[in-house]
């Protein structure tokens, strides 16, 4: 997510915590999967993907969540119609695998990993999560109350044609439905995180913690990393990662770091999230008791302060 969409969301959130609104579930066994938005699309593809039709039959008939995602992610019907026209044969090899997440047995796993950061804080909430179809170009966001999941991009099958893609969809484009609930789990901690208070995001250090820790929570209560390979190609490098990313942290150009899939074909996207983990990796080893630091993770403001009490210096923690 932006920096700026990250500052504004945390402004919804910071006024929901005040306001009269209806509170948000504390009970993860109560927890709401939004699934009515995914049929609504496929009966407007099979009607056709001109905006027009996508207007009518799928965005303009939306629940409020695929509301809130048009305006954060989508954009407009003609810039959805534009990607899906293009990728028609993609979307139309997707179908099931996106039918397969709108089901009991998957609505059993999210509330298995929201009972898991129940138990590490007591005081999370769990804000409704929908799953939308958007115009791959983003996997997960939140809204003020809600986290909003774009399902095309972990969704492919093996056979998926790839060959009208742009470098960012064919970068950040994956079979692996396994990785939605810790996507989710990714995205409820930056709820978790806004609804403590806006934590100091402002240099890139400061930013991929706040990735980071997502990412780590997300692994802890999910069971997975969304950036697997990633991770992979990180770990080997991780001393000289380090060392590239002192040079660059107090600044705040992201590029080279964050949300850059498919921009340099030497290295990976979204590295800055794998330097976050490990500071939260490393956080979490000296506190000595992983619902304790989880529970100070998604609390802190100083978040410069705790990647200096993490202690990490490019070593595994």
């Amino acid at each position: 997510m932006s920096h700026g969409l990250r500052l504004a969301r945390c402004a919804w959130l910071a006024a929901l915590a005040t306001c009269a609104c209806q509170p948000l579930e504390t009970d993860p066994a109560k927890a709401v999967l939004v699934t009515a938005d995914l049929e609504r699309f496929w009966e407007a593809f099979d009607e056709g993907t001109d905006a027009a039709t996508l207007q009518r039959r799928y965005l303009g008939r939306g629940t409020p969540q695929l509301r809130a995602f048009l305006e954060r992610r989508i954009g407009s019907a003609e810039q959805l119609s534009s990607t899906v026209t293009r990728n028609r044969a993609y979307y139309a090899s997707i179908r099931e695998n996106t039918r397969r997440l709108a089901t009991p047995e998957f609505e059993a796993r999210l509330r298995g990993a929201f009972t898991n950061v129940k138990a590490l804080d007591p005081e999370a909430v769990f804000p409704p999560t929908a799953l939308l179809i958007g115009r791959m170009n983003s996997g997960g966001t939140t809204s003020r109350d809600a986290i909003l999941i774009g399902l095309e991009l972990f969704t492919a099958a093996p056979d998926s044609p790839r060959d009208t893609f742009d470098d960012f969809e064919r970068a950040a484009t994956r079979a692996a439905t396994d990785l939605v609930v810790p996507l989710i789990a990714h995205e409820h901690v930056h709820i978790l995180q806004q609804l403590h208070g806006q934590p100091s995001s402002g240099t890139l250090l400061e930013q991929c913690v706040s990735e980071g820790m997502a990412d780590f929570i997300g692994e802890k209560v999910g069971g997975a990393l969304v950036g697997g390979e990633m991770y992979e190609w990180a770990r080997a490098r991780e001393a000289q990662l380090w060392a590239e990313f002192q040079q660059e942290q107090g600044g705040t150009d992201s590029s080279r770091w964050l949300y850059n899939q498919g921009k340099d074909p030497n290295r990976p996207g979204d590295l800055g999230c794998f330097i976050g983990y490990r500071i939260a990796q490393a956080y979490t080893k000296r506190v000595g008791d992983d619902a304790r630091a989880v529970q100070q993770l998604v609390r802190a403001k100083d978040l410069a302060a705790l990647a200096r009490e993490s202690g990490y210096d490019g070593t595994p923690p």
